[in-house]
């Protein structure tokens, strides 16, 4: 016959309260690590911090926009997505980053659910404005606020539409101009993978 060790109720409401307490700490050091790092630079959709040197594989397609694009971004990410698709093994080395122009909406939960609606090997990048404007200047990006309505959240973003392929040193291999364009997205890919992984 077996026994089971039972605490006493107030034993076990302590040892529940202290639980609760050490993991709601946890959880708000978690948040307060990746504030911190969003104030520093790009943030992931999961919450990792990233700089130029995070990528895990040979090549990075960079792709610009936000989420409350209405037509450009996500036919470019269905166009990213399908040439995923069609490169086959080959994807392997890419990594796929959409990188968000409208830091204020797009938080890192909305990103994730954005991103993961068209490829889940797609991540989506958050920045400070420094950040994000050093790093779209450097690719000769163009970024603006376009005013839609009378309410602060009224607006839209214009942004430059090519797609970047880069070498992990952050050599741009690739400009792509026609971001929805799957043929020549998929071209450019494997045109990038000859030339720049031997």
């Amino acid at each position: 016959m077996s026994t089971k060790c039972r605490r006493p109720r107030a034993q076990t409401i302590l040892y529940a309260s202290v639980a609760l307490s050490l993991l709601a700490t946890s959880l708000a050091s978690v948040s307060a690590a990746n504030q911190a790092a969003s104030s520093r630079g790009f943030v992931d959709d999961l919450g990792h911090a990233v700089d130029e040197g995070s990528a895990h594989k040979p090549l990075q397609l960079v792709v610009f926009g936000y989420t409350s694009c209405p037509d450009v971004c996500p036919l470019t990410l269905v166009a990213v997505h399908r040439a995923l698709v069609a490169l086959g093994p080959q994807a392997a080395k890419i990594d796929p980053v959409f990188v968000t122009v409208d830091p204020e909406r797009d938080t890192l939960a909305v990103l994730h659910q954005y991103v993961e609606a068209f490829d889940g090997r797609i991540r989506g990048y958050r920045g400070d404005a420094d950040t994000l404007a050093q790093f779209a200047a450097r690719l000769h990006v163009r970024y603006w606020r376009e005013s839609t309505g009378p309410k602060p959240d009224d607006y839209g973003m214009s942004h430059t539409a090519a797609l970047f392929v880069l070498t992990p040193d952050g050599r741009v291999a690739a400009r792509i101009e026609q971001s929805s364009n799957l043929e020549l997205l998929t071209s450019s890919l494997i045109t990038a993978m000859q030339d720049n992984l031997r």
